[in-house]
């Protein structure tokens, strides 16, 4: 098991650096062919997109891996967890598909510049986005770490956006728009679906060889999670909805603000530089979705000493892959927006500075997050979160009102950073384990004799 995690693991980072490159090409390539009103367009599409993939999956793209991986559980059992956990994601897919289709056609549509023609391909786009996270969240659960990265992305995984890039240029030569870029990127989705679940059945049949040559029945607590019905499935996934949505306002929301309160060349500006910066935090996005599963292991086997050195050594790890990358950026940022983007980005200098701010703190408080999350503390997270978020809608449109694109990237730079060392001193408090950069750290190893996690909620 542990071999296999290492090569899935080294495999994810692999897949997921080419997923970065690609997606750095598709920004730039469309920058250069789309006017800056039809880049607004998408951008905000986009983020209207995964705003309804994040309902429609109800929490499930998190609590899989705690239903599936928290628990030593035979294959047939594993296949019948994620059964009944696609049918809640059918289900709630289908509610916020009629959902935000009311939305869009009526003020909130209105309020963020969604362009009508696009509402349709949106919905399109955001229900396969759904499914191409839900195959990869079901193959991390059984360690399948490199099937995984080909489906896993913030919209679609390497294999979707390498058909989507050798598309695009056919696209363009009838003149391309936010429209057709929509169309190009549901049909490379589409294509790519069924690939993933037949990667989650070869997956599912690996993880049945895997268990019965591990033999279940050893050592450890068991803190695992038992969901009987669909409806205990829903239970339990609920607050991880309710994170992920928050989430998603504190950190993604603001391009949204910008659409509402900013001039369209402005909110591409602003939009094009907040997509740059999440490639740049993408050894971060590797680390967080690859110690998922062996958190929510480590955890329900009581191993206490084994998961802090883990926790530790990939914040190391994660810090001194990206702040380098976020050094450059604010050293040079007219530079590389021109470079990627073309020259008119280069006017977002000042936001991508700013925007680069917060996720360095993100990278020095390591997963806490990942760990309140997973070790049943979902309720600290989901506070912390809510505060965040209701600060980014309101003080988030008073910034972009009165300040601009830099005033509302200044706001969420401070409520991310906030945000994290609450979340890192929680972390903390309720687990007992830090979640920091820790210099000299070794490679962590599995302990011998683990250590039972005390909960010190009650302390």
């Amino acid at each position: 098991m542990i071999k296999r995690l290492a090569k899935g693991g080294l495999a994810m980072a692999a897949l997921r650096v080419v997923s970065m490159v690609l997606m750095l090409v598709l920004n730039g390539y469309l920058t250069r062919k789309m006017s800056p009103e039809d880049v607004a367009a998408y951008v905000s599409g986009t983020n209207i997109l995964l705003l309804i993939s994040f309902v429609g999956m109800a929490g499930l793209n998190q609590s899989i891996v705690r239903i599936v991986a928290g628990r030593r559980q035979s294959n047939r059992a594993v296949g019948d967890l994620l059964q009944q956990c696609w049918k809640v994601a059918v289900v709630f897919s289908l509610i916020s598909t009629v959902a935000f289709y009311l939305l869009l056609k009526s003020g909130f549509g209105a309020w963020v510049k969604c362009d009508q023609r696009l509402v349709a391909v949106i919905l399109i786009c955001s229900l396969l986005v759904s499914v191409h996270k839900l195959l990869a969240t079901s193959l991390r659960s059984v360690h399948a770490l490199a099937s995984s990265s080909v489906l896993e992305g913030r919209s679609g995984g390497s294999l979707a956006n390498g058909l989507y890039l050798l598309v695009l240029p056919l696209v363009a030569l009838t003149g391309l728009n936010a429209e057709r870029a929509f169309l190009a990127f549901a049909g490379a989705l589409a294509v790519t679906v069924p690939v993933g679940f037949l990667l989650l059945r070869r997956a599912l049949e690996a993880e049945q060889n895997s268990e019965r040559q591990d033999a279940p029945g050893g050592s450890g607590s068991d803190r695992g999670v038992l969901v009987s019905d669909v409806s205990g499935t829903l239970k339990f996934s609920v607050p991880f909805l309710l994170t992920g949505l928050l989430g998603y306002l504190a950190t993604e929301f603001d391009v949204l603000l910008a659409s509402a309160y900013t001039p369209e060349a402005d909110t591409a500006l602003f939009g094009t530089s907040r997509r740059l910066i999440l490639q740049a935090l993408a050894p971060i996005q590797i680390l967080s979705v690859s110690v998922a599963a062996s958190i929510a292991r480590l955890y329900a086997a009581g191993d206490q000493a084994g998961l802090g050195r883990m926790l530790r050594y990939s914040a190391t790890l994660g810090s001194v892959t990206t702040l380098p990358l976020l050094l450059i950026c604010v050293i040079f940022p007219r530079q590389i927006l021109s470079l990627v983007f073309g020259d008119f980005y280069a006017d977002a200098s000042t936001v991508f500075v700013i925007m680069a701010i917060g996720p360095a703190v993100n990278c020095l408080t390591g997963q806490c997050a990942n760990l309140l999350m997973l070790s049943g503390h979902s309720t600290a997270v989901l506070t912390v979160k809510v505060c965040s978020a209701m600060t980014l809608v309101f003080g988030g449109a008073a910034a972009a009102s009165h300040y601009g694109i830099n005033g509302l990237a200044a706001t969420t730079t401070i409520i991310t950073a906030v945000e994290n060392v609450i979340l890192w001193l929680l972390a903390r408090i309720l687990t007992g384990l830090w979640t920091h950069p820790s210099i000299g750290l070794r490679k962590p190893r599995l302990a011998s004799a683990p250590e039972r996690l005390v909960d010190k909620t009650s302390t």
